[in-house]
């Protein structure tokens, strides 16, 4: 399991991956990796990368994502994604957000 850090709380998600996996009645079989060097700027701050993969979605599959969170998310699954499957499947986990891009704050609203 993967997550690209965007936030300062890669520790607080080790700790909840370790609680879910206790509910549902196993454990973590390797502790998170946690992707570094998406986050850009600031939190909750777009970045060129992010909007660049974002267009790239829309345009080849029509899917839309917001343009902070999922956006650097999924560039990191663009420049890393090879590296982070190891050589197996790769699930990127669209969490939605997608009202942000109408905020009128992103260049995207002006397509």
């Amino acid at each position: 399991m993967a997550g690209v850090v965007v936030s300062d709380t890669p520790p607080r998600v080790a700790g909840l991956a370790g609680e879910v996996a206790e509910l549902l009645g196993g454990s973590v079989a390797a502790p998170p990796l946690f992707v570094e060097g998406f986050r850009g700027a600031a939190y909750g701050v777009s970045t060129e990368g992010g909007e660049a993969a974002l267009k790239s979605l829309l345009r080849t599959e029509g899917v839309l994502t917001d343009p902070v969170y999922t956006a650097k998310a999924l560039h990191a699954v663009v420049e890393r994604g090879a590296e982070l499957a190891g050589g197996g499947p790769l699930v990127f986990w669209h969490t939605g957000g997608v009202p942000s891009v109408f905020s009128g704050e992103h260049e995207l609203v002006s397509w």
